[in-house]
């Protein structure tokens, strides 16, 4: 059945509107795309729906802490809307209200408050008294907020600026909180502006809205159609055409919207291809209002196979991948011998790849894979003969990488190993040899790259940057299987390669080229030039995360060169878009980097740490760890998955190594080996420093311990 069935657990039961699926009984990282998708095809009378959004908001609402404390303002608003999208406008009236908004309600309202973020207080202050009737604190808050939006803008001269900025206001609260009187309000804003700018053409003051390059037709054409996406957005098709006839337009297009959406008002066939039609006309303007279009479609008639298929390229129009391949994934299974559908969902996901996959969720993308992969095989079983869009070998390389990025390893193993076997690509041999490389079995891992080399041309820019690449990657196979020489022989024409390339290079893959330069420099002890290599990268690209956290983490793994460090640092800092957990990771490497050295770390670096150090975040806790006011034990258990596990144990090790504490740090970066996140840095600094940790490594191991604690 593929993804949308998920990890149902004990206990589940078959879904009304999707009787071929089991409702999970519990919800979780990987089945939660699939209970939203069983969610908005149940009724609104359901009882499974109440009882499905009461699971969905407890799984969403143990992530509410966590973003709270990142102080993510943007995510917040996004977290409190994964939540409130589940209640139709008529729920927020005849339905209590998750309790798990509570805590995201309260920040919205407070955060959103300092900043005068009126929209966004508005719906916290909603679901505020919604949930506690008893305290009238926050009705009264509401109502005097509300009141003081319309009397601010009372002396805003242009009534067309007046209204605008009152509907910015309720849209963004209708948006958040679509309740029955919020969707109201907003609808009669937008009958109020259209009364306004026909009152001042009227008056002769049309040339108020001459200034704003608007002509009042346009805006009183335009009202019907606000009105009637408002409400669609939220599947209501009544309020809509009342609303919308009570302003008597008379207008061409007016009439023809209300015919249309009478038709779509209608329970039977008609109205259902009224609802897809409409859909479709919003699809790329307003892929929200498609969304609620469809939404309704598939509650009243769950079988029929265009409307998963519409919310499948909604949800593609927004950007949400994994969504919208699982939506291909029930149009498909409602109508499987429609060749289109698999054509489409695979084109999809073609597109998808190109769009950079893999920096998405690693759960929702291997969900995402995993579906495709269903559909692939599908329609490769129906039609042999014709090839798909997308090649098999391709997908299980996807899939792959995506297990390998989720710290799945063996399973990644034999994806790549499998498309292998369908097509042997350079890509594939190169991730599998990477793999191996990174799992210990470094002289398996040089096989495959050499044979990734020999059938990679050199023709082109993108094949020079390829073998590049490729050499690199050999270069630290040998020197893990402890040929040196040839380990140098490979470092030595990649450089060349990266040299050559970078004078056709420019932006951040120049920046790249520049970095690698830097490593390899310094991988063949060229020191001084390897400097300017990375000098060079850092001015290319200033803003770049990806500059400084490859320079920065085979600075770990180096000879210490702690100045260098700093400098490093302190430009990364420099960069007014580095997240807040990044200058805690950051700040750890170069901590890292002084304690092998035997040197106590800047003001700067210990400043960010105490900065970073306020947040109940996860990277606020490793902010603590690296002030040594957070013991391991309290960072270990604090840990909420087995990525947050790998850097405990890695920087638990750093600090034992800047002890001096060898063999205890060995058996931290052991652990963090054990763990198998391949992908992650402090994994691949781990291999690192555990290959090679001894008492000569660490510069006097105990010693400069000793030394350290007398100069504290």
């Amino acid at each position: 059945m593929g993804t949308l069935i998920g990890a149902c657990g004990a206990g589940a039961r078959r879904g009304s509107t999707f009787p071929d699926v089991a409702v999970p009984a519990e919800i979780n990282a990987t089945n939660y795309l699939a209970a939203t998708r069983i969610y908005h095809g149940l009724a609104i009378a359901d009882p499974e729906r109440a009882a499905l959004r009461t699971r969905i908001v407890g799984h969403l609402s143990k992530q509410t802490a966590a973003i709270v404390a990142s102080e993510d303002y943007d995510g917040a608003v996004d977290h409190f809307l994964q939540m409130t999208t589940l209640l139709a406008p008529e729920e927020f009236e005849q339905t209590r209200l998750p309790s798990g908004l509570r805590k995201i309600a309260l920040y919205l309202h407070k955060e959103g408050s300092r900043r005068g973020d009126e929209g966004r207080v508005l719906a916290a202050l909603y679901v505020l008294r919604k949930l506690e009737p008893s305290r009238p604190r926050w009705s009264a808050e509401y109502a005097e907020v509300a009141k003081w939006g319309r009397s601010a803008r009372r002396n805003v001269s242009n009534v067309l600026d007046r209204f605008t900025q009152l509907v910015r206001v309720w849209d963004e609260h209708a948006r958040l909180t679509p309740a029955t009187e919020v969707l109201a309000s907003l609808a009669e804003l937008h009958v109020a502006r259209r009364q306004g700018v026909l009152r001042a053409v009227r008056e002769g003051k049309a040339g108020e809205l001459a200034r704003l390059r608007l002509l009042p037709s346009q805006i009183t054409r335009a009202a019907p159609l606000d009105i009637a996406s408002l409400y669609l957005q939220h599947g209501e098709i009544a309020p809509a055409i009342a609303r919308i006839r009570s302003m008597k337009s008379g207008a061409h297009e007016t009439e023809r919207l209300l015919a249309i959406l009478d038709i779509a008002n209608k329970n039977d066939s008609e109205g259902l291809d009224a609802l897809a039609e409409l859909a479709e006309a919003f699809r790329q303007s307003r892929p929200e209002v498609a969304t609620g279009v469809c939404r309704l479609g598939l509650r009243r008639a769950p079988a029929d196979a265009r409307f998963p298929a519409c919310l499948a390229r909604a949800a593609a129009e927004r950007g949400d991948f994994a969504q919208s391949t699982g939506w291909y994934g029930v149009a498909i299974r409602r109508a499987p011998t429609v060749r289109n559908l698999y054509d489409e969902a695979l084109d999809r996901l073609n597109e998808f790849i190109r769009a950079g996959l893999f920096d998405s969720d690693p759960t929702q993308a291997r969900a995402m894979a995993r579906e495709a992969e269903q559909i692939l095989h599908q329609r490769n079983r129906r039609w042999p003969r014709e090839p798909a869009s997308v090649p098999s070998e391709r997908l299980q390389f996807l899939v792959g990488v995506l297990e390998m990025n989720a710290g799945n390893a063996d399973e990644a193993l034999r994806r790549f190993r499998r498309s292998l076997k369908i097509r042997e690509t350079p890509t594939a041999l190169r991730q599998l040899g990477l793999l191996l490389y990174r799992t210990g079995q470094s002289r398996a891992a040089a096989g495959r790259l050499r044979r990734a080399l020999d059938i990679t041309p050199g023709v082109t820019l993108a094949n020079a940057v390829q073998r590049a690449e490729i050499l690199e990657h050999l270069g630290d196979a040998f020197r893990a299987a402890d040929e040196k020489d040839k380990a140098q022989r490979m470092y030595r024409q990649a450089l060349e390669l990266w040299s050559s390339a970078g004078s056709q290079l420019r932006g951040r893959p120049l920046a790249m080229s520049q970095a690698r330069r830097g490593v390899l420099l310094q991988r063949l002890g060229r020191d001084k030039d390897a400097h300017v290599a990375f000098r060079d990268a850092m001015s290319t690209a200033p803003s770049w995360r990806e500059t400084y956290a490859s320079i920065l983490s085979h600075l770990v793994v180096s000879d210490p060169d702690v100045a260098f460090a700093e400098e490093v640092f302190r430009r990364a800092q420099r960069g007014l878009t580095l997240e807040p957990e990044w200058k805690v990771y950051f700040a750890l490497w170069v901590q890292a980097i002084g304690g092998r050295a035997g040197k106590n770390p800047t003001n700067e670096v210990n400043t960010t740490l105490q900065d970073m150090a306020k947040s109940e975040s996860w990277w606020g806790q490793l902010a603590r760890f690296g002030t040594g006011t957070l013991p391991f034990a309290d960072l270990l258990k604090s840990a909420a998955d087995v990525g947050q596990e790998t850097e405990a144990h890695f920087y638990e090790g750093t600090r034992l190594m800047a002890r001096g504490d060898v063999p205890g740090a060995q058996r931290q970066f052991r652990r963090v080996v054990a763990m198998r996140m391949v992908s992650f840095y402090e994994f691949m600094m781990a291999r690192e420093l555990g290959d090679g940790l001894t008492g000569a490594d660490l510069r006097g191991g105990r010693v400069r311990g000793e030394r350290l604690r007398k100069e504290n």
